[in-house]
């Protein structure tokens, strides 16, 4: 299943293009979630009230992968085995004042939801490069992430963490999450989900 979001006007993000799955959201009105200029992005609801576009693919198993548009996100997020609103995986994109962190500007954070508390799973510190596609990967309770600088180079490996939770939950998908910073102006322009 995948999508490249190639509406050009406001279209409300309904169906995916590929699969024709529809999007099921959470802390986000449906009408918040468009695509606009071949980008899905929520365009009502903060980051801080993680805005969720999900799919149900039938799997726990899945890779889900996301790339940011115009320029890498501040607050764009990858949601995997989303049960409601307070309980779900997400890899996040982080960004932090380059001048205060040593040239570290972006990082990958790997964390779990529990009842609305977050508990970081994992951390990779990117530098002053944020990514422009970002994975994650989740195969029984081993969950794996990877990034990728640029569309066409190598893939990095990520944070990886074992949850026990979760599992046996089928809604993957993108979102928003808290940050420094708002979301990147062309918000995800591709999101897939490959299920084993």
């Amino acid at each position: 299943m995948a999508d490249t979001f190639t509406s050009s006007s406001q279209a409300p993000l309904d169906r995916t293009e590929t699969g024709d799955q529809p999007y099921q959201f959470l802390n986000a009105a449906p009408s918040a979630w468009v695509e606009q200029g071949g980008f899905a992005k929520n365009i009502v609801d903060p980051s801080a009230s993680n805005p969720m576009a999900l799919v149900d693919v039938g799997s726990t198993n899945a890779t889900v992968g996301g790339r940011f548009g115009y320029a890498p996100s501040q607050s764009g997020a990858l949601y995997a085995r989303v049960v409601d609103a307070q309980n779900w995986i997400r890899l996040r994109v982080d960004y932090f004042d380059c001048t205060t962190n040593a040239g570290t500007c972006y990082a990958l954070v790997l964390e779990t939801s529990r009842n609305g508390v977050l508990t970081q799973q994992g951390r990779r510190d990117l530098g002053n490069d944020g990514p422009s596609d970002i994975f994650l990967t989740l195969n029984g309770t081993s969950v794996s992430t990877a990034w990728i600088y640029n569309p066409g180079e190598g893939t990095n490996i990520g944070p990886a963490g074992t949850v026990s939770d979760f599992v046996g939950t089928t809604r993957h998908g993108i979102g928003a999450a808290a940050s420094a910073r708002p979301v990147g102006l062309g918000g995800f322009d591709y999101m897939s989900i490959q299920v084993s």
